[in-house]
């Protein structure tokens, strides 16, 4: 005895646009003028087939826009600083005439601490006229180590090494590139359907896909996996679809227009069987269909400086 994965005729494809949904937040909603049921001794799998979506993710966000300092504020006792850049998209340009603003705000000056960047290396360098540290505690964060191109630091303290010359010149060319690129992923997530993905805590979690921005900023997301995960439905009738994109920190993402093509499938159940209904997984396992959904991995937590 074995469920059966019934052939491609009995399947249902919805075509959902960000357009036509009721609600946009927390969710988007539809609202199924036609209900998708299925019959008794049959159950529905959910897969998600396709999604797009415009780029417009901020690379600067509240998770990765701050940067301390200990600074030698002239000669004086020394100042600690936080400065926080306005979540938003930057490019190098932008970003470089933003910091230097906001720090010459605290300091005074636009010359006696600034950022410069090489567009023939993609590197920046901090430059500073007396002894400055790049620091990340609790209370005085630095966040912007993905961006500035920071190596990892055991210590979560960068000294600027002093210049040789008659006028010193405290400097750190950091040793990675800088990376305007934003988001690696997103988390694309669904209601209605029984999850059995774990996330890298060993915990279930929720997301149906994790989604690869795999678009510059300012064109279009076009994602279409490999495998389809399918998800079992707990009801016998769909008459709403609730869907969601969030980043790795839950936060909500509502692009201006996502569309999402859905699978629906039909896995018949011997009425002999007299068995309580549990994970898609179980039935793909037990049973030997094709397809065994795998665990989804979310991204890892970036580390102190935002790397």
């Amino acid at each position: 005895m074995s469920y059966i994965l019934d052939t491609p005729t009995q399947t249902n494809t919805v075509f959902l646009n960000s357009v036509n949904c009721v609600t946009r937040l927390p969710n988007m909603r539809y609202n199924l003028t036609t209900p998708i049921r299925s019959q008794l001794g049959v159950k529905m799998l959910l897969s998600v087939e396709n999604l797009t979506f415009p780029n417009n993710l901020n690379n600067i966000t509240t998770d990765n826009n701050q940067i301390s300092f200990i600074y030698d504020y002239l000669g004086l006792a020394p100042i600690t600083f936080t400065t926080t850049i306005p979540a938003g998209i930057y490019n190098v340009i932008t970003f470089t005439s933003k910091l230097n603003l906001e720090v010459s705000s605290v300091i005074g000056s636009s010359t006696n601490l600034k950022l410069l960047y090489d567009l023939t290396n993609f590197h920046f360098t901090f430059s500073s006229i007396v002894a400055c540290q790049i620091i990340n505690t609790p209370t005085h964060p630095t966040t912007l180590g993905g961006i500035l191109g920071i190596d990892r630091n055991a210590n979560n303290v960068y000294e600027f090494p002093i210049s040789s010359g008659v006028t010193p010149i405290w400097s750190i060319p950091f040793p990675n590139v800088f990376d305007f690129s934003g988001p690696k992923y997103l988390f694309f997530k669904m209601n209605s359907v029984s999850y059995n993905n774990i996330n890298s805590f060993g915990d279930i979690s929720d997301t149906m896909l994790r989604v690869p921005i795999n678009a510059p900023i300012g064109q279009i997301v076009n994602y279409r996996p490999t495998e389809l995960y399918r998800q079992l439905i707990q009801r016998s009738e769909l008459t709403t679809i609730e869907v969601r994109l969030e980043d790795r920190l839950n936060n909500i993402i509502n692009p201006p227009e996502l569309q999402v093509v859905i699978r629906i499938e039909y896995i018949t159940i011997p009425e002999t069987t007299g068995e309580t209904l549990g994970t898609i997984d179980y039935y793909f396992k037990q049973f030997g269909l094709p397809g065994a959904d795998e665990s989804l991995l979310e991204e890892d937590e970036e580390n102190d400086f935002g790397i």
